[in-house]
């Protein structure tokens, strides 16, 4: 199962504390579960992922690894075809210079 979190719509909402310290994305960060920083409604809460990405960042403690993780676990649980999600991991691996060896 992946977890869609937007922090930025759940403070405004009221659907986490408007502490951004106390967010439940710091939790699953701290599970390693698999889930997904993103924006909700841009136009209505004024927000773009930029600031989602860099309010878990600021108040969150989420690290450039962590976005990396983030990024290659919400690409594996796309609903894309197989063949273009092993695409898009192999690409986000590739720009993230985590290229798995595959030598015996």
């Amino acid at each position: 199962m992946h977890f869609e979190v937007c922090p930025i719509s759940s403070k405004l909402t009221s659907a986490c504390e408007p502490d951004f310290t106390k967010h439940p994305a710091i939790r699953f960060r701290k599970d390693k579960a698999n889930y997904s920083l993103n924006t909700d409604d841009p136009l209505i809460f004024n927000s773009s992922l930029h600031l989602d990405y860099s309010t878990a960042h600021t108040y969150m403690g989420f690290t450039d690894e962590e976005f990396k993780r983030l990024n290659i676990s919400s690409a594996q649980s796309s609903f894309l075809p197989e063949e273009e999600k092993k695409d898009l991991v192999q690409r986000l691996h590739e720009a993230y210079g985590m290229i798995k060896c595959t030598a015996f």
